[in-house]
């Protein structure tokens, strides 16, 4: 098993052999990039998600409170459609 100083050597001479080959480099930031910008769409949508899923929770608990579907609708702004589906 290697120990972290010489994992990190390693890892140094892969990262000075990148920056020694241009295209090597391109096409490795490229990758980078890309996985950043899926990891950020990954956090993006379990946001959104996770709203939805709070605005669903609510719609039933103000329906349980006896609110009207109107009231719900402007509490959630969930369309009357939306709040049907979730409450009945």
């Amino acid at each position: 098993m290697q120990s972290g100083s010489d994992r990190i050597k390693q890892i140094h001479k892969k990262v000075e052999a990148i920056k020694l080959n241009e295209e090597v480099g391109i096409r490795f930031m490229n990758a980078w990039e890309e996985k950043i910008i899926e990891q950020q769409r990954a956090r993006e949508k379990g946001l959104a998600e996770g709203r939805a899923e709070e605005k669903n929770d609510t719609a039933i608990r103000l329906k349980a409170m006896g609110l009207t579907l109107e009231q719900i609708c402007e509490a959630t702004k969930l369309t009357e459609e939306e709040v049907r589906q979730i409450t009945e």
